[in-house]
């Protein structure tokens, strides 16, 4: 498979920017996994999320960009992409059957007036 490129120029909508994942993200990452909601309804593994889970899982998406099975992004304020505000991902992704599962957890905490990440 073809490696799956970052979108180019980068998507905003005026609201949120979706941009590749940063190793300074990390943080932010396992916080997020660490809320029990989100463990609840987005974790895949039985056990909690460490940082060594997210760092892993962080080289892993890498390695299936390149191979053309995922695209994940973190998704960003547009007023400034580094203020975080959720993610977005497509996985699975089988070309020949045209089809791809996809994947939006977002920070449970409150998000500003006029930004929605359903």
């Amino acid at each position: 498979m073809h490696p799956l490129p970052f979108p180019d120029p980068p998507l905003s909508d005026g609201a949120v920017t979706p941009r590749p994942w940063r190793a300074t993200d990390l943080p932010w990452r396992f916080e997020s996994f660490s809320d029990p909601q989100c463990l609840r309804f987005s974790w895949p593994l039985t056990e909690p999320c460490t940082p060594e889970h997210v760092h892993r899982r962080f080289t892993d998406e890498e390695v299936a960009r390149r191979a053309g099975t995922e695209l994940a992004l973190a998704v960003g304020s547009a007023a400034d992409p580094e203020e975080l505000l959720g993610s977005i991902s497509l996985y699975d992704i089988e070309r020949e059957h045209a089809r791809a599962g996809r994947g939006h957890p977002r920070r449970p905490a409150p998000q500003p007036m006029g930004v929605r990440i359903p």
